[in-house]
């Protein structure tokens, strides 16, 4: 298209949109204007598709009600969420459109003919993996997790898969940020709590905390769904090329699991059982506050020393910042209030087991359990317990110090591991090979000078 038409075209959107906006009486022609801007949605700038988004939000175009719904959801989805070169204010709002369209579909039901949710989680998930935009990511995550608690099993194995694909494939690139983001991301279904921005995220990271989520969501009413995500949980724990951040987000829901006398699982939500562990590796903010002052007080006694000798105190001064430094970049902390991405669930699963009494199933638990999704099913605790004995035998320090604190503590909850007697006998063994050869990970050194 000729440059003068498109810049005309641009001059003649700015001024409708401003008109538009001004909603003043019935002498302007929104409906009209709007299906100006659907017809050239390529041209148009964030603002003013924007003002076509809040408007289908006003008069739920995108619900089944609206006779263009159907059109109107393919322009949302295809003329500006998939566009990835819009801001992404922009990209949201059209996500925010997609997702009122599935909460009343979800409502009054889908019918066979129609299958709109799977179009719907389909074409908002294609290409997936190449998302260049945390934010638009961390509200696609928290959308799906909507959409797998309800959806069948066929739907729920897609949406796992096209997420995970981000996990195996993020470490390949480069980290991720948008230009285009905002500092907050509007409309976050998750409470104040428990929110932490997007933007300091690995997109791995985003996905594992929505695994977790999930995960959190169906261990009471889904023994299928449950299954899968705690394995999907435990192959990103094993990951040794995924993000470390996933990883631990990973390792914080699973080493949270415990089991009670009957062998059901829950998630514990005591923070303090391992707090004298935690300190010796300076995981504590106390602990760690004593050492960075320590390393203080010996970056000012090197400099003092060493005042005479210009070249190796300049040396010696920034080799101690340097130490500083490396103990400011942990990635966790100890006790870690925001651990989970929600709050845990209160009561014990109702299905989801360590260990499943083949014999010992009475009429009543048979009766409740006549729905297939809600009969009881085993964890595979002990291929949990095999990714801990691997990373204890070399892994990041991340990792490595973050199974030194938390793994005793599950331990000593005896029920968990009652399936993984032979992880455990090689756990003992390896401990004590260890121990004896004096073999354990030392945590990596900092350059400059060993500490006085």
């Amino acid at each position: 298209m000729d440059s003068l038409v498109c810049e005309e075209i641009q001059l003649l959107i700015a001024r409708l949109d401003v008109v538009v906006k001004q909603k003043s009486g019935d002498s302007v022609p929104r409906q009209t204007v709007i299906k100006f801007f659907a017809s050239v949605h390529q041209l148009l700038p964030d603002n003013a598709a924007c003002t076509v988004l809040d408007y289908f939000q006003e008069f739920r175009c995108c619900s089944p009600s609206d006779l263009q719904w159907e059109a109107n959801l393919a322009l949302v989805l295809d003329g500006f969420f998939n566009n990835r070169s819009r801001s992404s204010d922009t990209r949201l709002r059209a996500l925010q459109a997609m997702m009122d369209a599935y909460d009343l579909v979800d409502l009054v039901g889908d019918g066979d003919e129609q299958n709109f949710i799977p179009r719907l989680a389909n074409s908002i998930l294609q290409n997936i993996a190449e998302e260049a935009d945390v934010l638009v990511l961390d509200a696609v995550i928290s959308f799906m997790t909507s959409v797998v608690v309800s959806c069948d099993i066929d739907l729920f194995d897609f949406v796992i898969n096209a997420l995970r694909a981000i996990v195996i494939s993020n470490r390949l690139k480069s980290p991720i940020t948008s230009p285009t983001s905002p500092l907050v991301r509007p409309g976050s279904s998750e409470t104040a709590e428990h929110t932490r921005s997007p933007l300091e995220q690995s997109p791995s990271n985003v996905v594992t905390r929505g695994y977790v989520r999930m995960f959190m969501r169906l261990m009471n009413f889904h023994n299928d769904k449950s299954q899968k995500l705690f394995n999907v949980l435990v192959s990103i724990a094993a990951l040794d090329h995924c993000e470390i951040d996933a990883r631990l987000t990973a390792m914080k829901l699973l080493f949270r699991l415990r089991a009670d006398w009957a062998n059901r699982i829950f998630i514990t939500n005591n923070s303090v059982e391992a707090m004298s562990t935690a300190t010796v590796l300076f995981r504590t903010e106390s602990s760690l506050a004593k050492k960075q002052a320590e390393e203080v007080a010996n970056m000012a006694r090197l400099s003092r020393t060493e005042a005479t000798m210009s070249s190796r105190g300049v040396r010696g001064v920034s080799a101690s910042q340097g130490q500083t430094g490396s103990r400011q970049s942990q990635m966790w902390k100890y006790p870690d209030l925001d651990a989970l991405p929600e709050a845990a669930p209160s009561l014990n699963s109702p299905i989801l087991r360590s260990h499943i009494h083949v014999e010992g199933e009475t009429k009543d638990e048979e009766h409740a359990a006549e729905r297939t999704e809600y009969q009881p099913c085993a964890l595979s605790l002990s291929a949990w317990l095999s990714t801990v004995l691997n990373m204890l035998k070399g892994c990041d320090w991340e990792i490595y110090s973050f199974v030194l604190v938390h793994l005793p503590s599950q331990l000593s909850n005896h029920a968990i591991f009652r399936d993984a007697i032979k992880e455990i006998q090689e756990l003992r063994q390896m401990v004590c090979d260890q121990i004896r050869q004096n073999s354990f990970q030392e945590p990596p050194q900092c350059p400059g000078p060993a500490p006085s």
